[in-house]
């Protein structure tokens, strides 16, 4: 059985490699770890563009408190950005669909897409 990659895949096949670089490089993770959450980072980037809403967790900036959050970055359910500010490659922001604001997560605190 041949197996074709389609555009998606490679694309977030590059993302997750990309991810997992910066999170080895600014958090000092192992490279099998950093290249796991590169890829469920992969997931949820993709997943949030694409459909209305994705309901996902991680941890807040404490350590301790889980946030289960409800956000998007499709461009049909997002209000337009106001000024041009490019967010640290450590940060993931996303527009939670809840609150109406965007909001931000660090990468290594990504837990789980719940659905």
């Amino acid at each position: 059985m041949h197996y074709q990659t389609t555009k998606t895949t490679k694309i977030m096949k590059r993302k997750a490699m990309t991810e997992a670089h910066t999170l080895a490089k600014c958090f000092g993770m192992n490279k099998s770890d950093a290249l796991r959450q590169g890829w469920k980072l992969a997931r949820v980037t993709h997943a949030m563009r694409t459909r209305k809403y994705v309901m996902f967790e991680f941890l807040k900036t404490d350590g301790k408190t889980i946030r289960k959050a409800l956000g998007t970055l499709h461009p049909l359910f997002t209000p337009p950005v106001q000024g041009v500010r490019t967010p640290p490659p450590t940060t993931q922001v996303f527009f939670d669909v809840e609150k109406g604001e965007w909001r931000s997560f660090r990468k290594s605190n990504f837990l789980r897409i719940l659905m």
